[in-house]
């Protein structure tokens, strides 16, 4: 996307739109089309987890779904192959142990 057609928009809301679609292009190229799918489902199931459990929220000092997803992009891109019960068993297991610093 063109930075100089961003940079001329005044309006705070439509920049702050038209970057998260940028931002979920990016992650979605990220994963890659073999994993699309997969991810969609397993995002989908990770944000039902985060919601039920009250942890969803960026304004309450919770990640978001932006957070979420790039979280998960990750455990895409280290397990390209895995089905989304994998993945989301994965993205657990793997940020069980990371060190947030």
């Amino acid at each position: 996307m063109n930075m100089d057609i961003i940079e001329k928009i005044k309006d705070e809301q439509s920049v702050t739109s038209i970057m998260g679609r940028k931002n979920n292009l990016m992650i979605l190229e990220l994963v890659g089309s073999n994993q699309l799918e997969n991810f969609k489902q397993t995002l989908r199931l990770i944000k039902v987890w985060s919601k039920n459990r009250g942890i969803s929220s960026n304004a309450m000092g919770f990640l978001g779904g932006i957070s979420w997803a790039i979280m998960l992009a990750k455990i895409c891109q280290i397990f390209p192959y895995h089905k989304p019960s994998k993945l989301l068993s994965e993205f657990f297991n793997v940020y069980r142990l990371w060190r947030f610093k």
